[in-house]
């Protein structure tokens, strides 16, 4: 028996990730804690002063905030929004990546791309890799600190309609949280109109439908930059400029710039403070780079006669 066709309408077309890994808190870079004993560590800071760190101890920061240590699962020493990798004779300008759950690791250089690639048990260049801790990967001598990963980011657009757009989510998952997935808004997904400009991702907020993501295709055409907000941050851009309109034509009818106007002044800087709260970044193009173009335009099937 042949297997029914998968409705046209639930069509996936588009999928991007991001992966996102990192130390949680404000990662203190070049500092290192190294455990002496239970509840015990020496924190030894960039410039090589060290300090020793009790975590039945509260203890002042320089902001003259009090904070009392705690170990993160993650593998840093946690004091207060700051965080050190727990570890000794550590190579800060690398770090490694796990990938998935196998045994493989991905090494990465100081700018940030991938040097190599190892196994554990299975010796790279002569050099044998394990592991120290969960967060601690020793390849020979060089002992390379394992970012765990924070969250995955997903678009998704389908064929199917919804607001004039493509039916389109985006999901946030953070390791741990089962449920983190579920529950994302739909949205309405619209390629550019014109080379040069984003897709745009909408959702209905407060009854209006707004702009809550921008995705501009990278020149390699392989990945996008994106450009995330609230949609409570879209409804009062939405505001602010309907107000700022206002103020320019007050002022215009008044016969002065607006930008000598006071009222007209205040409300702009209102607007672009608020646009310091897109929160900007890269997803990787799994599938459908041709909808973050321009669709191509329909071809004319007259026969060029006049009716």
């Amino acid at each position: 028996m042949s297997q029914a066709p998968k409705d046209p309408k639930k069509a996936n077309l588009v999928k991007t990730i991001e992966m996102v890994y990192g130390f949680p808190g404000k990662l203190q870079k070049g500092w290192e804690a190294e455990r002496l004993d239970a509840g015990h560590f020496r924190v030894t800071r960039a410039n090589g002063s060290t300090r020793d760190i009790y975590l039945d101890k509260h203890m002042s920061l320089k902001d003259r905030s009090v904070v009392l240590p705690k170990v993160d699962d993650s593998g840093v020493l946690m004091l207060g929004e700051w965080s050190v990798v727990i570890g000794k004779g550590i190579k800060h300008d690398q770090h490694a990546r796990r990938r998935g759950k196998t045994k493989i690791y991905l090494l990465m250089g100081p700018t940030g791309r991938q040097t190599a690639e190892v196994t554990l048990g299975i010796p790279h260049n002569g050099q044998a890799v394990k592991l120290l801790d969960s967060h601690l990967l020793q390849v020979g001598e060089d002992i390379i600190p394992v970012l765990p990963k924070q969250r995955d980011v997903t678009l998704k657009v389908f064929a199917s309609e919804y607001s004039g757009g493509n039916l389109s989510y985006i999901n946030l998952h953070i390791p741990g949280v089962s449920d983190s997935r579920k529950n994302a808004p739909a949205g309405a997904f619209f390629r550019p109109k014109r080379a040069g400009e984003p897709a745009q991702y909408k959702e209905i907020v407060g009854g209006q439908l707004v702009t809550t993501a921008l995705f501009q295709l990278n020149a390699s055409g392989e990945s996008v930059k994106y450009k995330f907000r609230t949609g409570e941050t879209a409804l009062l851009d939405m505001a602010l400029a309907k107000k700022l309109q206002e103020a320019r034509n007050t002022a215009l009818e008044a016969g002065i710039e607006p930008d000598q106007y006071h009222t007209f002044v205040e409300i702009n800087d209102q607007l672009l403070e608020n646009h310091k709260k897109w929160i900007t970044g890269n997803m990787k193009i799994d599938k459908g780079r041709d909808w973050f173009r321009p669709a191509a335009p329909e071809k004319n099937h007259d026969s060029g006669l006049e009716p």
